[in-house]
């Protein structure tokens, strides 16, 4: 060939004229072919292409790819703009062809689309209503790449404040998934804290109480179990009250102490038997205490006590609680006076001693409570078979307050006399009946004698 090359065929790319010659087995050289003209035309400028950002992204990411060439582009998807916008995995080129109809291909762009991860959801751990100091635990489906709506980052957050919470998560490739459904967190305000005010001291003797208020009219808890907006309290404990709005919050006031101070045992120790006669006295002892206030006015802790009467004391102790004693009653046996007017044939006898002659005589006798009883006897005695009747007097009640009943089973018609311990009459006046009543409220306690005139009967009376 007339470029040297000797095989049948040649590849030709540059300009020129080419002919060739033959040589046969003689060595003989033939003449020259015609020459064939080639024409090389020149390529166009290769397009170089350009990104607008990375070529790797997220999907839902894109990226635009410019040619430098203004026109003649047709782009390997088929599009002839000078840019396109590429949101699809895959190997981009863009091909220019010149007013030859010669081309030039650009370097290929590869654009990697990488995908997102799945969107995640979000369980609560419970109620996502609740009351201010509380919480509740979200967790992301995810369990890693999470970034919540709070900013924090783990699996797993606890939520005590109000708002809606969402997740997204980030894969390997750092692609975000979309965000979850939000979950709506509600935080109920608590009610104000009640306050607890006592009327009366918190510090009381047993057998009193102490009322306590809660500031609140309403949705009131006692420690006690009350519901009301006020307790009596009698009994020592630690009390609180909580409070309950219409979001079923609650609120629980300080705690407030009631103590309550046992009282002192009290018992009334006698010296004797409680039924004594008349001259004879009798001691009660209060146990010990730190004073003592006894029915009869006495502040000591002992009393002798020689008249009749139901006596009782209250004690106070170091604490300053006080007891009542049970009541002991005394009964103070006065000496029995008593006449008797009897009529008889030639002799009488009277408890056990016999009488021969008229005249007035006295006993003085032990009677069934053991104390002395005195009987005056007037006594006639004749032979004429006439006996006069007896008398049957009753005084009572003796000892008494204020007024006693003079009693008779035949009406009495005589004048009486009340002398005191001294002989002086303090009172006088009739009697005409069956009954009388007497009013001695005038008089001082103390004994008197009561002296029925027509009867020669001296009666002893004891005024409280």
């Amino acid at each position: 060939w007339s470029n040297g090359q000797t095989s049948q065929s040649i590849n030709v790319n540059s300009a020129g004229n080419y002919s060739v010659t033959t040589t046969n087995a003689n060595g003989c050289v033939s003449s020259s072919s015609s020459p064939v003209s080639v024409t090389v035309n020149a390529l166009p400028a290769t397009p170089v292409i350009s990104t607008s950002g990375s070529t790797t992204f997220c999907q839902g990411g894109s990226v635009t790819l410019t040619s430098s060439n203004l026109n003649g582009n047709v782009w390997s998807n088929g599009s002839t703009s000078n840019s396109i916008t590429v949101g699809s995995s895959g190997t981009y080129t863009v091909t220019t062809t010149g007013s030859n109809g010669c081309t030039a291909t650009s370097s290929p762009v590869t654009v990697v689309v990488n995908s997102l991860p799945s969107t995640p959801s979000i369980s609560a751990g419970g109620p996502t209503t609740f009351c201010q100091g509380g919480q509740v635990t979200l967790t992301s489906s995810s369990p890693t790449g999470n970034l919540w709506s709070n900013g924090q980052t783990s699996q797993s957050i606890n939520v005590n404040s109000a708002g809606n919470y969402s997740v997204t998560t980030t894969n390997a490739n750092g692609c975000v998934s979309s965000s979850s459904s939000p979950v709506s967190v509600t935080v109920n305000a608590l009610p104000g804290t009640p306050l607890i005010t006592s009327i009366g001291n918190t510090t009381f003797c047993n057998g009193d109480s102490v009322l306590l208020v809660s500031s609140s009219n309403s949705g009131n808890l006692w420690s006690n179990q009350a519901t009301s907006s006020t307790v009596y309290v009698l009994q020592s404990g630690v009390y609180s009250v909580q409070v309950t709005n219409s979001n079923g919050c609650s609120s629980i006031s300080d705690p407030l102490v009631v103590t309550v101070l046992s009282n002192p045992n009290v018992n009334i120790a006698t010296s004797g038997t409680t039924v004594i006669c008349d001259g004879e006295n009798l001691t009660l002892t209060s146990s010990p205490a730190s004073s003592y206030f006894w029915s009869n006015g006495s502040t000591n802790q002992s009393i002798i006590v020689s008249s009749s009467g139901s006596f009782s004391v209250m004690v106070t102790g170091s604490n300053g609680c006080s007891s009542n004693s049970d009541t002991v009653t005394v009964t103070v046996n006065d000496p029995t006076f008593s006449t008797l007017t009897e009529t008889a044939l030639d002799s009488y006898t009277l408890n056990g001693i016999t009488y021969t002659q008229s005249g007035t005589y006295t006993q003085v006798l032990t009677n069934a409570a053991g104390c002395d009883s005195t009987i005056t006897l007037n006594l006639t005695l004749n032979f004429t078979g006439v006996v006069e009747l007896d008398y049957d007097i009753v005084v009572s009640p003796n000892p008494t307050w204020n007024t006693f009943m003079i009693r008779s089973q035949t009406e009495i018609v005589s004048s009486f006399s009340i002398f005191d311990t001294q002989g002086r009459i303090v009172q006088q006046g009739k009697l005409q009946g069956n009954e009388t009543m007497i009013d001695i409220s005038m008089a001082q306690p103390g004994n008197y004698i009561l002296e029925i005139s027509d009867y020669q009967m001296k009666v002893r009376i004891t005024k409280m």
